[in-house]
């Protein structure tokens, strides 16, 4: 029985881990997207004020 409990804690901690590391990456994916998306929104302005301005 303390074998089973030993390795379940393990693989609870294992999970985490790689929770953890999943996070941390959509985080930095979701940064760049957001990071892309304004610089694409200043652009999109930039060309709605030049036709605007015609």
């Amino acid at each position: 029985m303390e074998d089973k409990r030993e390795n379940h804690l393990l693989n609870i901690a294992l999970y985490v881990m790689l929770f953890i590391i999943l996070i941390s990456c959509f985080g930095r994916l979701i940064d760049h997207s957001i990071y892309f998306a304004e610089n694409a929104l200043g652009m999109l302005v930039r060309i709605m004020e030049g036709i605007l301005s015609f």
